[in-house]
Order: C-alpha cells, then sequence, then structure tokens
C-alpha cells in the first residue's frame, strides 16, 4: 500500500444529485457535487462523488449539515490519497449565497 502525505482540501459544490437512505447503523447521503477547476474556464469542472455515513442515535453533534439537489455547498477537511482510492474526512455546510 502506497500512503502520500495528508493534504487539506477546500471547495464549494453545486449539488447535482443527493440520495439518502438508511441501513441498521448509519444514514448514508450520497451526493454528486460539481466544483469548477478554473474561475476564467466556466467549462473546466471536475465532478465528486461523496459518500457521508452518519451513525444511527449519535449523541454528538455532526459536522455535516443537510442538503438537497441544486443546493450549494462548502466542503473542508483532509484529503488522503492511496494507490488505487482516497479518503477524505470532511465537513460540509450548506452555504447561503443569495
Amino acid at each position: 500500500m502506497t500512503f502520500v502525505m495528508p493534504s487539506k482540501m477546500m471547495t464549494i459544490c453545486y449539488v447535482h444529485n443527493f440520495s439518502e437512505k438508511q441501513t441498521n447503523n448509519f444514514i448514508i447521503k450520497e451526493i454528486t457535487g460539481i466544483t469548477k477547476l478554473d474561475k476564467e474556464d466556466v467549462k473546466k469542472v471536475t465532478f465528486l462523488q461523496i459518500k457521508v455515513f452518519l451513525p444511527i442515535g449519535q449523541t454528538f453533534e455532526s459536522p455535516i449539515e443537510s442538503c438537497e439537489t441544486d443546493n450549494i455547498i462548502y466542503l473542508k477537511g483532509k484529503f488522503v490519497a492511496y494507490q488505487n482510492y482516497y479518503i477524505v474526512c470532511i465537513t460540509l455546510k450548506k452555504k447561503n449565497f443569495f
């Protein structure tokens, strides 16, 4: 397993798609976010597949706010790259720009 030094990630995303389902132990939120890569060229974007696991019956305040399709969200956290996958530990906040 190859480990790469973690880096910090901060971005604002448009929520293109959102779904939520419940298992025995978790509420799973799946988000497809779109973020621009270049301020000058609006066609340069990337899609982020975000999956959030919230324990059912949690007694602590979660850093993950609720969101819906067409919301704007702010992602902030650690990003760790491995050979075949990534791990991101995030704080998700819904932003009200208007």
